[in-house]
């Protein structure tokens, strides 16, 4: 099996295809992270419509995006990301998305058995975190990432993802952190 079987697979999921900013939208605020018209898998309805007559149901990412061979988890966080209980949600949340991908959508352990490489991005607010990322870069320039784990074993020097775990943590084959201007910026590579 390929990611293009991935793509067909996917597709009798259709109905889930929702814009950026409509899923970037958080419940707080009401208001999008990211106000952009491009569109994505809506995860976490996904998962919702999946597990609706359960009484829990997993954790799971906001989006997911197939581009230029990888399966893109997508996670939209509009707060301070160096809190711990920000950080736990967020492993947890590539932790069951991946296993649910996997294990309901297409089967067990597929992406690891076919050699399909997945990603995991995080955006998160930039006007929330700038002050912490200032102060990380401050103390450590090389070790900004302290406040969230990797799940990467080919990671990225950006804010909030580092190498540390990687033996441990092996969920996706790239980790990626940026604000939403960023990710906005650079949409065309995950979208």
């Amino acid at each position: 099996m390929t990611i293009a079987d991935v793509e067909k697979l996917l597709h009798k999921y259709d109905n889930y295809r929702e814009s950026i900013e409509k899923i970037s939208i958080e419940k707080e605020s009401g208001k999008p992270l990211c106000e952009l018209n491009d569109v994505a898998y809506s995860y976490d309805e996904m998962i919702a419509s999946l597990f609706a007559k359960e009484e829990e149901r997993p954790k799971s990412v906001d989006a997911i995006s197939v581009k230029d061979g990888f399966v893109n988890f997508i996670e939209f966080k509009d707060a301070h990301m160096h809190n711990k209980s920000t950080k736990r949600d967020v492993r947890m949340k590539i932790s069951e998305s991946l296993h649910s991908f996997e294990r309901i959508l297409l089967g067990d352990n597929f992406m690891a058995a076919h050699g399909i490489n997945s990603r995991f991005i995080l955006v998160y607010s930039k006007q929330k975190n700038e002050k912490y990322i200032q102060e990380q870069r401050k103390k450590e320039p090389r070790r900004l990432n302290d406040a969230l784990l990797s799940f990467s074993t080919l990671s990225t020097q950006k804010e909030f993802v580092h190498d540390k775990y990687d033996k441990l943590w092996h969920y996706v084959n790239e980790a990626i952190s940026m604000n939403e201007e960023d990710f906005a910026k650079y949409k065309s590579l995950y979208l």
